[in-house]
């Protein structure tokens, strides 16, 4: 900063800006204030970032909840055709020994 010191005429001190000096603070005092927007709108960008990975994450824990939850459903129907499997072959087996019963009988 260029500051010009001159005396009054009651011997004191007086300091004045020079014209370029003052220029000169007025343009650093404008790009600092630039520099500060960049750098607010640089973290409203970061968190603005960080709110969309976090919602891709609950996303991402949703779609697992739904996945465990088909596993659950398909292991509960593979559960349902093996017991009705069973029964099946129970049937077989009862409808087995009755035609030998009755072939005996004959």
């Amino acid at each position: 900063m260029c500051v010009h010191r001159s005396r009054s005429s009651g011997g004191e001190t007086k300091r004045s800006f020079g014209g370029v000096g003052f220029f000169l603070i007025v343009d650093l005092c404008k790009r600092s204030n630039e520099n500060h927007d960049f750098v607010n709108e640089s973290h409203d960008f970061v968190n603005e970032s960080h709110d969309f990975v976090n919602e891709n994450h609950d996303f991402v824990n949703e779609n697992h909840d739904f996945v465990n939850e088909n596993h659950d459903f398909v292991n509960e129907n593979h559960d349902f055709v093996n017991e009705n499997h069973d029964f099946v072959n129970e049937n077989h087996d009862f409808v087995n020994d009755s035609l030998c019963i009755q072939s005996d009988e004959l």
